[in-house]
């Protein structure tokens, strides 16, 4: 192959992900064009911080305790586009294979969603906790001819205006959609956004119908915690927009954004820290909240809801990793989750992690070479 011979971005994945290389390949929102970072994964324990001043590609867990953090740096290729000026035979020779000894995720069938739900309201009804968020796992056995690099150009077709990324550290193989934005700075200038609430879409249309209580109540206290965040940071002149509805595949949620200037002596990455993790993940109070979803989910979330993105010395993206799936051998698991308050009705609740799943289980279906 002639070394300026252009490359499908598919096929450069393929080998990367055979190759067991670590690389990861994300697209911004809004943007057409992929960027693709490959070699040079380093993995920071749970009490080691990220450098402030990186430049690359952060991954953080939702737990401290539940994965190492990754950080992508002074890569050994950076591509950008659909069609690279690249040989995926040059990873082979640079590839370092790690063999893995991990578990497979923990499934929570119907019954045991339910009574985990059950255990967690009667919690919020007896106590202080105003909002916790519970998390399922779903398995889906891959389609014949499934490959990751074909899925990841089939998610930048269908969520145009998300986070969609696929990160493999040689060892794991994750794939997203995230709609949700936890922290982007660009030069001195800081965004986040609260989002809360999940109602499905008939018609492929936004209701025009009222939100309910629930859902207006549960973006109240994903503001009100982002409020007190950014006041305790320093951060107290910021702009609150209204709550607007917006669509994410099959459903839609309320989501509030908040602009502001960051301070000069305040670094983005522990900005971001603090923010996470947010009431539309975790809960509130949020230990409290935290506390409990390690005593009842029998999973480790991973980086389900942990967030991720590029970042350098002046400018960050940050996602909260939402819409994700973890792919082990020839199944993929969907990490779906929703937020639970007191007079939360757990089929509803059942109903809505359905619901977040459906395209991307539909977009998996179709990525077949059958």
């Amino acid at each position: 192959m002639s070394e300026h011979r252009l490359t499908p971005l598919h096929d450069i994945i393929e080998a990367l992900v055979n190759a067991r290389k670590s690389f990861v390949s994300y697209r911004l929102p809004g943007q057409e064009t992929p960027t693709t970072i490959i070699g040079n994964c380093q993995h920071f324990s749970s009490s080691e911080a990220i450098p402030y001043d990186v430049t690359g590609f952060i991954m953080v867990p939702f737990s401290p305790d539940g994965e190492e953090k990754l950080v992508f740096s002074q890569p050994e290729w950076k591509l950008n586009g659909w069609n690279c000026a690249f040989k995926p035979s040059a990873v082979i020779e640079k590839s370092v294979t790690i063999q893995s000894d991990r578990a497979l995720p923990i499934i929570a069938d119907e019954k045991t969603y339910k009574h985990q739900a059950a255990r967690m309201i009667a919690e919020m009804q007896q106590h202080t906790l105003r909002k916790v968020v519970l998390s399922r796992i779903i398995a889906q056995t891959l389609p014949v001819g499934f490959t990751a690099g074909n899925f990841f150009a089939s998610l930048c077709a269908r969520y145009p205006q998300a986070f969609t990324y696929v990160m493999a550290d040689g060892e794991q193989l994750w794939v997203g959609a995230s709609p949700e934005t936890l922290l982007e700075v660009n030069n001195g200038k800081g965004r986040t956004m609260a989002v809360a609430g999940t109602r499905k879409i008939s018609s492929g249309k936004q209701s025009p119908l009222a939100w309910r209580d629930k859902e207006v109540t549960e973006q109240a206290y994903v503001c009100e915690m982002i409020r007190d965040v950014l006041n305790e940071e320093g951060i107290t002149q910021f702009s609150e927009g209204p709550a607007r509805a917006f669509q994410a595949g099959p459903v839609e949620h309320l989501r509030t954004v908040f602009d502001f200037e960051i301070p000069g002596s305040k670094h983005s990455l522990s900005l971001a820290s603090a923010l996470h993790p947010t009431p539309a993940v975790c809960g509130l109070p949020t230990t409290t909240a935290s506390k409990l979803i390690a005593e009842t989910e029998t999973h480790n979330r991973s980086y389900y809801a942990g967030y991720l993105g590029p970042v350098d010395k002046h400018n960050v993206r940050l996602f909260v990793n939402l819409r994700c799936m973890q792919i082990i051998g020839k199944t993929a698991y969907l990490y779906v989750g929703g937020g639970l308050t007191a007079d939360s009705v757990i089929s509803d609740e059942w109903q809505e992690t359905r619901d977040k799943a459906a395209t991307l289980l539909q977009l998996l279906l179709n990525n077949s070479s059958q």
